[in-house]
């Protein structure tokens, strides 16, 4: 659904923009249109920036077939490294063990006695012999030698040289590389004696090699104290294997807080766990976009062990994940979009859908009248807003680890509310400054995850609390949760709106109004729009609107029986919306504060459905929730051709007003399956009939009185 972007860049293009039409691309990407746009692309730049970032995203993930083979083949080297690394660290142990055990007077015996049986060589430049400190470890002037355990000259392990001299002050032999002739200074430790191979046989020949061994002896049998000690040099320690990724599934995560819990791949029992601050910095992405998680999201990691202080004081170790990355191929949110001006001459309805950062995605629709400017205005800066309030609210409560589930969704509605409120009042300044009087209305929908249910016990009820059972085994709980698989991760789905655009979430077969539209003829709306000197009158289409006080001219002249429709324009059919100066100031009877409600998302919850007035003034909510799955489930139609179908239906029904559908599919939820005798009963129901019309109600801009 989302991926990082610069903080600063409100305007940024998402994977959303995939979903957009053609007709939207060209809406918001034609300059000439707007006049004020320097900073976007056109539709064709649009195009192809989107095929680059999936290219770019795509070639990053992998399937959970390639993950497992990787894993395998890196596992596979690692042990083949391992036993490389354990048998060179044996024989080095064993070598130095033997040469340390051997004493020099063997050693001389040893070349008396060959140089009795020997026939004599030919003469030589006499080498010196000297007793230095080097010599105890079985090393002499003139031996072929093999470097071997060298950290900051690791190129040169495995040469092989002549010892040249020993230096007493700096404890190190002069080594004469024949590879390159150059001298090193290296200390015993470092050295092993090498066999006389066709490399040595170059160098002049010396009574050295006489003494040293050509391999190492078999180690003297001990006991007591000296097998002891022996055991203690002998035995090299290995060295530590690395950890090898592992795969699980995301219960959780919460990128405000960047922490987490992850299902590793095992047993049903195993214990979660913990994705630590710096443990996936991706946000609060979700798939398709790279490195999203969310609840059920498959992910490899790489676990390590860390240490920490128990309560009691004593030091515990917990396994964590590190480097927590999703597997290639999983759906996530997608977004389609449709608009149609319908019968009138100009299209006043705009669109936002984008990702904010560690908040969510959030789509949303903005309804103008009397013009698109004012819904343009909103329609760009409310997102920003959200995201820039719910950062000041944060980091006035300091840390957000310390905060509830509740507290933190309570700061994201705050957020979404003070929005609302900051561009009307933006709007309202250039408003007044350029004499508009346009205005909108405006809903908006953010999908949220990373709550953790909380565990909560059961309690026994009746007779059974009472004589409990403490020898039968607890039952487990079943925890809520968004996605089947990942139990106690939830996703919110947060609403704000004000007006008469509506959201319907989808919920298995059902379409479940979230919203209510703000309207003259509700009774709580009636009693503000009066206690505010405000007028609530009913036009000659049975059309409730509002206006101003009783005392203003316009509402005289209506009380006269007066029919101007140029002056009655004025009045509006909702009470709530951005802009509309005349309907803030001197009295607030249009307000723009939103109702805000938050649904946690269960695994039904398959897709949600924002319209303007134009789609539900034609369709129910139910008829709409019937058009979406008859185009998802029965034809199998992505999120953007099941936005079009929407917009058709309102228009075939009749509908003469801007028509606006965005759907939010949500990747992790499959919806009902459909089968003839459902499909029969939807077709019969007049959704498919393009000559099936139903009477709607007129839109702000008709002539009320005529």
């Amino acid at each position: 659904m989302r991926r990082q972007f610069p903080e600063q860049d409100s305007r940024v293009r998402t994977w959303a923009g995939r979903a957009y039409t053609d007709d939207e691309l060209s809406r918001r990407f034609d300059q000439t249109a707007t006049g004020s746009d320097d900073g976007l692309m056109d539709e064709e730049a649009a195009r192809r920036l989107v095929a680059r970032e999936r290219e770019s995203s795509q070639s990053d993930l992998m399937d959970e077939a390639t993950v497992k083979r990787k894993l395998a083949e890196e596992r596979a080297r690692e042990r083949e490294k391992d036993a490389v690394d354990a048998e060179e660290a044996r024989r080095a142990a064993a070598a130095r063990a033997a040469c340390q055990d051997s004493s020099d007077e063997s050693s001389r015996s040893r070349s008396r006695s060959r140089s009795r049986t020997e026939p004599p060589r030919p003469a030589s430049k006499p080498v010196s012999f000297e007793p230095l400190s080097g010599e105890g470890d079985g090393l002499q002037s003139g031996a072929m030698v093999m470097l071997t355990n060298l950290k900051q000259a690791a190129a040169l392990n495995g040469s092989r040289g002549k010892l040249e001299r020993f230096d007493a002050a700096s404890g190190r032999w002069e080594v004469k590389l024949l590879a390159s002739g150059d001298v090193k200074a290296i200390r015993p430790d470092n050295l092993l004696p090498a066999p006389d191979t066709e490399d040595a046989s170059a160098a002049p020949s010396s009574p050295v090699p006489e003494i040293a061994p050509r391999s190492p002896p078999p180690a003297p049998e001990l006991t007591g104290r000296a097998q002891g000690a022996a055991a203690s040099r002998v035995a090299a320690p290995a060295p530590a294997p690395k950890p090898a990724r592992r795969m699980g599934t995301v219960r959780w995560y919460n990128g405000r807080r960047k922490l987490g819990a992850v299902i590793p791949d095992g047993p049903a029992d195993a214990t979660d766990l913990f994705i630590p601050a710096q443990g996936a910095p991706n946000g609060s992405q979700v798939p398709p976009q790279p490195g999203g998680l969310f609840h059920g999201t498959r992910v490899s990691f790489l676990p390590m062990t860390i240490k920490s202080e128990a309560a009691n004081g004593k030091q515990k170790t917990e396994v964590v994940c590190m480097d927590v990355r999703p597997l290639a191929g999983q759906k996530g949110l997608l977004c389609g979009v449709d608009t149609n001006a319908g019968a009138k001459e100009r299209n006043d309805d705009r669109i936002a859908a984008q990702d904010l950062h560690e908040l969510g995605f959030l789509s949303g629709i903005f309804d103008g009248h009397r013009g698109g400017s004012c819904a343009e205005f909103a329609a760009k800066q409310v997102p920003p807003n959200v995201l820039s309030a719910y950062r000041t609210r944060a980091k006035r409560e300091g840390s957000l680890v310390k905060l509830s589930a509740e507290k933190e969704a309570a700061l994201i509605a705050e957020a979404l509310a003070e929005s609302f409120e900051v561009t009307d009042k933006a709007w309202l300044v250039a408003a007044r400054k350029k004499d508009l009087q346009e205005g909108s209305t405006g809903i908006v929908a953010l999908v949220s995850h990373g709550f953790a249910a909380p565990v909560e016990a059961k309690l026994a009820e009746g007779c059974a609390a009472l004589w409990p059972k403490p020898k039968e085994a607890p039952e487990k709980e079943k925890r809520p949760g968004t996605v089947a698989r990942a139990p106690g991760g939830i996703a919110k789905l947060f609403v704000a709106w004000a007006g008469d655009c509506r959201c319907v979430l989808l919920r298995g077969r059902q379409g479940l109004r979230i919203s209510e539209d703000h309207r003259p003829q509700r009774a709580d709306e009636k009693r503000r729009v009066e206690k505010a000197g405000g007028l609530v009158v009913r036009d000659a289409h049975k059309v409730w609107r509002v206006g101003p006080r009783p005392d203003n001219k316009f509402a005289k002249e209506l009380q006269k029986g007066k029919k101007d429709g140029q002056q009655m324009s004025v009045f509006l059919s909702t009470c709530r919306g951005f802009g509309d100066p005349t309907f803030k100031s001197p009295d607030p009877i249009v307000i723009v504060t939103p109702d805000v409600k938050t649904v946690d998302l269960v695994p039904e919850d398959w897709a949600c459905v924002l319209g303007s007035d134009g789609v539900f003034d034609a369709l129910s909510d139910q008829e709409v929730a019937d058009v979406v799955w008859r185009a998802m489930a029965g034809h199998g139609k992505d999120a953007v051709r099941a936005a079009k179908e929407v917009v058709q239906t309102a228009l075939r029904k009749g509908s003469r007003d801007n028509v606006t559908a965005v759907i939010c599919r949500f990747g992790w939820a499959t919806p009902p399956e459909m089968d003839s005798t459902v499909a029969a009963v939807i077709s019969s129901s007049g959704l498919e009939n393009p000559a099936f019309t139903a009477p709607v109600e007129p839109s702000d801009d008709v002539n009320m009185f005529g």
